[in-house]
């Protein structure tokens, strides 16, 4: 319930290391940013798995119910 926090996380979303990448896909995702889709489903196709697997669970928790098959590929091969 931090959503104060919003305007800046947002703008680290597209920044270039990919670790702060993944943890602001996990805290808007948390945080239900609607704002934030657009820019979550463009890191959803990320060359790094981590990027591209918190990005797809930031969308499912935003309500986008086709990124839980994803989800679902990933959990079956062993990513945690």
């Amino acid at each position: 319930k931090r959503d104060d926090l919003l305007p800046v996380i947002r703008p680290q979303l597209m920044q270039l290391h990919f670790a702060q990448q993944e943890a602001c896909a996990y805290a808007l995702g948390q945080l239900k940013d609607q704002q934030s889709l657009a820019k979550l489903e463009k890191i959803a196709s990320s060359s790094y798995p981590t990027v591209a697997l918190t990005a797809q669970i930031a969308l499912y928790r935003l309500g986008q119910e086709k990124a839980l098959d994803t989800i679902e590929q990933a959990a079956q091969k062993g990513d945690l």
